[in-house]
Formats: structure tokens, sequence, C-alpha cells
């Protein structure tokens, strides 16, 4: 995978990368060695990402550590009727828009948007009364979650990379209801929606 045509390298978050550097700007230098050797190995250098949030330091704490590129690994947080035990899924295709702008409007680095398909940690949590999480997840949500992702990157061409990239949460988080994987429950109808949407 490549963004800004160079090998693409995401990192979970920042705060540990800062805590074993010592500091924001060891991270940079270390980034830097990272890109001079991928460079004298015959690549075009290493595109940096990070997964931040709208809110808090992320954003910031990544800037200062020299990442080239921002997205994230799920939002569904943002997405969760506060109160509520289950959420129609389709909140979370409302939220999600707002956190991507949110996160474009606080930095000049180029976004990807990161797809919160589903939340639903029940599997992992089986000892739990209430548990926070989407209801409606399905082939057609999927279809909606990954419409919404190239909408918004054809709105926002210069706020994202060259290669109009988003990512998914997620291919097999079945223990938080984040998966595409073929079920007993839903057939291969997640990855159909999918297909598609990318068929638009």
């Amino acid at each position: 995978m490549k963004a800004e045509g160079k090998p693409l390298l995401i990192f979970l978050e920042t705060a540990s990368l800062v805590k074993k550097f010592g500091s924001a700007a060891s991270v940079r230098e270390a980034f830097a060695r990272l890109k001079e050797a991928s460079r004298k190995a015959g690549l075009k250098g290493v595109a940096m990402a990070a997964c931040v949030y709208a809110g808090g330091a992320s954003v910031s704490e990544a800037e200062a550590c020299g990442f080239d590129i921002l997205t994230g690994y799920n939002y569904h947080g943002n997405g969760l009727l506060k109160g509520q035990e289950v959420t129609p899924i389709d909140s979370m295709h409302t939220a999600e828009t707002g956190v991507w702008d949110a996160i474009s409007r606080k930095s000049p680095l180029p976004y990807i948007p990161c797809i919160t398909l589903n939340w639903d940690p029940r599997p992992w949590r089986p000892d739990t009364v209430e548990v926070p999480r989407f209801s409606g997840y399905s082939g057609s949500s999927v279809y909606k979650s990954v419409r919404a992702a190239q909408t918004w990157i054809n709105e926002n061409k210069g706020q994202t990379p060259k290669e109009r990239i988003a990512i998914t949460y997620a291919w097999n988080e079945n223990g938080e209801g984040g998966w595409l994987t073929p079920s007993r429950i839903a057939g291969d109808s997640l990855l159909l929606g999918v297909k598609r949407a990318l068929k638009k």
C-alpha cells in the first residue's frame, strides 16, 4: 500500500512512541533516519501515518512527531448515543463525516478517512449486563459507510492522499463486531456491500 507514492506505514497511536523515544522531537528524528534509510534502499521514502481522534491532543502530537498523514482505527465513541445501550448504525454514518471534517480542519496534513463499520463488543464481554453497541449492521449499512467515505474523498480532494484511500474497521475484529469475514449470520452480504459501493 502506498500513499503519496511512498510505502505507507500506520501507527495505532502516538503516545507510546513519545514515551518510548522520550520526546516528540526524538520520534521525528527516528522517522527522518527511517526515511533516509528507505531512500538509500531505492524507495521514495516512507509515508508515516498516525491514527488520531477529533478531540484531545492526538492531532498536534502527530504533527510534532513528524507524521506525514493522519488516519484512524475506529470512531465508534462518536456515533454511540450517550445513555443508550443500543444505537442504530445510521447514527455512526452521521457522526463519522463530522469526525473526518473535524480532523481535516485541525491539520494541513492529508487525511485518510477511517470507516467505522460497526461496534458490538458483546463477544468479549459475555458477563456484562449492558454493552453499548450499534444495531442494524448489514450489507446495506456497509454500502452506506463506504459510499460516505467515497463522497467525502471526492469533496475533499485537496485534503487526502492522491491515491484516494479509505480504511475500513475492520476485516476480523470479531470480538468488537467490526468484521467483514463471511459468516453464518450474514453470509457474504457484508463483503458484497463493499463490492457494490466500489462499483459506484
